[in-house]
């Protein structure tokens, strides 16, 4: 398993460029306000599964409604906290 440690995401291209790299299963992220950057991801597909923790109940669901067209399964953790998406 690989760890890059932290990491600021400025862009969805970053997201996407560190999926293309990496291929990795498994993505844990913590938003801190940058929803949307998550949301212009065009590599969501390309990981099996997604640990998400949103800071707001409006971009929650935004994640999710998205996460679900992509065919994910979901799982609320502790709402508002802590998003399960997985394959």
């Amino acid at each position: 398993m690989t760890n890059i440690g932290t990491m600021f995401i400025r862009s969805s291209s970053d997201i996407d460029d560190l999926i293309s790299q990496y291929a990795p299963d498994v993505v844990k992220v913590d938003i801190e306000g940058y929803g949307l950057t998550l949301l212009q991801c065009e590599n969501i597909q390309k990981v099996s599964e997604w640990l998400i923790e949103c800071h707001s109940r409006e971009i929650c669901e935004q994640i999710k409604s998205l996460f679900l067209k992509e065919g994910f399964n979901i799982a609320v953790i502790d709402y508002g906290e802590m998003v399960k998406l997985c394959r």
